[in-house]
């Protein structure tokens, strides 16, 4: 192998391994932000949660409340009727 040859070959390892490095680099940052929108939704659906389980006695106060209504227009519809 002579001197010209080998400044070649470091030269093309360089050109390789630079390249390499902005590929990884880019998939890191995607990975990261995709790490983080994730961390985020996780976040927004531990607080709905709670948001529900806070609702949840309204809910099935208002359930009750429909239930009953449903109730006395079935009985005046029979009367209309």
């Amino acid at each position: 192998m002579t001197p010209t040859s080998f400044l070649e070959l470091l030269s093309a390892y360089g050109t390789i391994l630079k390249n390499k490095r902005k590929t990884v680099e880019f998939s890191k940052n995607r990975l990261v932000a995709g790490l983080k929108v994730l961390e985020k939704a996780g976040t927004e659906i531990a607080k709905l949660n709670e948001a529900i389980t806070i609702m949840m006695p309204t809910l099935e106060k208002t359930q009750k409340e429909v239930g009953d209504t449903m109730k006395i227009l079935a009985v005046e519809k029979a009367d209309a009727a």
